[in-house]
């Protein structure tokens, strides 16, 4: 007895299209929320973190840099190349820039609207110093925290003649470390585009606001390793909220201390 199969071209076109979506959407959850946006293993690496709130962070690098470095001996190290990357659950993801020596690794996890990430050194022999990071800033974008005033250094430099810097610290360079005075300093800072930065850990760093270069934040911190919170949502008020009940929130002082 013969059979013959009937292939309709319509169900195979549908079926084709399955296929594809399918494995689009696999790659795209395979990269979550990370985007790796250089295209060869011999250029700076650069990333794409999407932001539902405003635009995606990018980490990019300049002329003279690359967006994620290390010191190491002494010598300053610029990542370079694709990482392989290795899902480990819905919201974990591990890359590894195996062609760096030694090798690199950075863990993104989401955590709600917070992205936590931490930079290693997969080595036993020495561990870097420092880490550094390059942000890209969008004309306009301007930065507030760090502080409660509005220039880094003494406190009688926010009243120099010339000081046009108010609320936004952009323009501005701010050493993170404690100092003799009465401002206190935190590495927690956020973005008018609804994102916020804080590096956890109580290494001293620096944070230049497109001081060095109008389209770049340059973070750098001192430590083996590096980790931080990038926390996005639609307001600046909620990032500041989970960022208080995070870290501590205020209290009021007693009475007695008021007179």
């Amino acid at each position: 007895m013969n059979f013959k199969i009937l292939i309709n071209p319509r169900i195979c076109v549908a079926i084709l299209f399955a296929v594809l979506l399918s494995i689009g959407i696999s790659s795209c959850k395979k990269q979550g929320m990370v985007k790796i946006l250089n295209s060869d293993d011999s250029s700076f690496t650069a990333l794409q973190i999407t932001n539902p709130y405003g635009n995606d962070i990018i980490l990019m690098p300049d002329d003279n840099s690359g967006a994620i470095g290390f010191e190491l001996k002494g010598e300053l190290i610029w990542v370079k190349g694709l990482p392989d990357i290795s899902l480990i659950d819905e919201n974990t993801t591990i890359y590894k820039w195996n062609n760096n020596s030694p090798l690199v690794t950075m863990r993104a996890e989401k955590r709600g609207n917070d992205l936590i990430i931490t930079f290693k050194l997969q080595t036993e022999v020495e561990q870097p110093s420092a880490w550094y990071l390059n942000t890209k800033a969008i004309p306009n974008e301007y930065f507030t925290g760090i502080f409660e005033r509005v220039v880094d250094g003494s406190q009688k430099e926010s009243w120099e003649t010339g000081i046009t810097t108010a609320l936004s610290l952009r323009g501005e360079r701010v050493a993170v470390k404690l100092k003799p005075t009465v401002s206190g300093y935190a590495p927690f800072y956020i973005s008018s585009e609804n994102y916020g930065v804080f590096v956890h850990g109580t290494w001293p760093g620096v944070v230049d606001f497109c001081k060095q270069n109008n389209e770049l934040v340059k973070l750098s911190f001192e430590g083996p390793e590096l980790a931080l919170a990038l926390m996005m949502d639609k307001n600046p008020a909620e990032i500041v909220k989970r960022h208080a009940l995070e870290t501590g929130p205020s209290f009021v002082p007693p009475k007695w201390t008021w007179w």
